[in-house]
């Protein structure tokens, strides 16, 4: 169900890894389709057109996103940018 897919993505732990400057600047922004290939990365399907971030991300740290997985439902959750080994 939707309200299922949303727990899902949710609790899903999600990291995406960029480039980043010695300063913890990352070399532009962070992407809804880097969130949602993170996603889909994890068995999530999630299309990057349902993907909203809540600011724009252009360093390193933690930042929160919306997902919308049906009409009404909407799964909000947390992904974190860490540095490019």
């Amino acid at each position: 169900t939707a309200a299922a897919a949303a727990a899902k993505i949710s609790a899903a732990p999600v990291k995406v890894a960029v480039k980043v400057a010695e300063s913890g600047k990352t070399y532009g922004s962070v992407t809804a389709a880097q969130i949602a290939d993170a996603l889909v990365a994890q068995g999530l399907n999630v299309d990057k057109k349902d993907v909203t971030l809540a600011e724009d991300v252009k360093a390193v740290g933690t930042y929160s996103a919306t997902v919308k997985v049906y009409k009404s439902v909407k799964a909000d959750f947390s992904f974190e940018v860490v540095a490019e080994d």
